[in-house]
């Protein structure tokens, strides 16, 4: 659905380059290439005008971009859009976080605050969708639409972005189909939803619901597929 990020004609290898054009392609029937002006489907990657995307991530239909003018400098804020599909068209929706259950045709920013890492969408086996993020140095997990319906208690459905306070600091995020990873600070590895394929670990095919399980330690990167993952571990 979401294409490739080129840096300007320069290697990818080069670092704090400061202009990030996404390039985009596929189907755009709820404007989530970024752009209404786009046919759908685009057949071939075309750039869209942005020059400040430094992380874009995209589930059915919609797609988030954190945006930062100066991705060199630690303290430039780094800022939260969205476009694409937002409505309740199949019984659910808000997964966007813009405070309504609107569909976006243009690039919205949907976050006052300016300290963004990661924002992913999420599908629910209903299908419902929701959406989930972190942010820098902080021990606290973001999300917007239908969590609730995903992890039940202690968790909302809502189409404002809200937060759920955690042991310890995520720094990267991944969500498989109604199941999502955390991975922390100190590089111990969390998981929370559906367990019917034994996608969290855990041994045993029992939901997670509520609260996060925690997995395994000693892992450095992580990935979510549809019902599996893969962890990479240091030790």
């Amino acid at each position: 659905m979401l294409g490739i990020f080129k840096l300007n004609s320069i290697s990818k290898l080069v670092k704090n380059i400061n202009i990030n054009i996404p390039y985009v392609f596929g189907t755009n029937a709820y404007n989530q290439l970024g752009s209404s002006s786009l046919s759908s489907p685009t057949t071939s990657p075309v750039a869209i005008n942005y020059s400040d995307v430094i992380f874009a991530s995209c589930n059915y239909g919609f797609t988030f971009f954190i945006r930062c003018s100066t991705p060199s400098d630690a303290n430039s804020p780094r800022t939260l859009w969205a476009i694409g599909k937002n409505d309740n068209s199949f019984g659910s929706g808000g997964q966007l976080g813009s405070g309504n259950y609107t569909s976006l045709s243009t690039l919205t920013q949907v976050s006052t605050t300016t300290d963004w890492l990661k924002f992913i969408g999420m599908r629910d086996t209903n299908p419902t969708y929701s959406s989930y993020g972190i942010k820098k140095n902080t021990s606290t997990l973001f999300y917007t639409g239908n969590a609730n319906s995903a992890f039940g208690t202690g968790w909302t459905n809502t189409s404002v972005i809200g937060n759920k306070p955690l042991s310890f600091t995520p720094v990267d995020l991944s969500a498989g189909v109604g199941f999502l990873m955390l991975l922390s600070s100190a590089g111990t590895l969390y998981g929370i939803g559906k367990n019917n394929s034994y996608q969290l670990g855990s041994g045993t095919t029992s939901d997670r619901m509520s609260t996060f399980l925690t997995i395994t330690s000693g892992v450095s990167s992580f990935q979510c597929g549809l019902d599996f993952t893969l962890a990479i571990k240091t030790d």
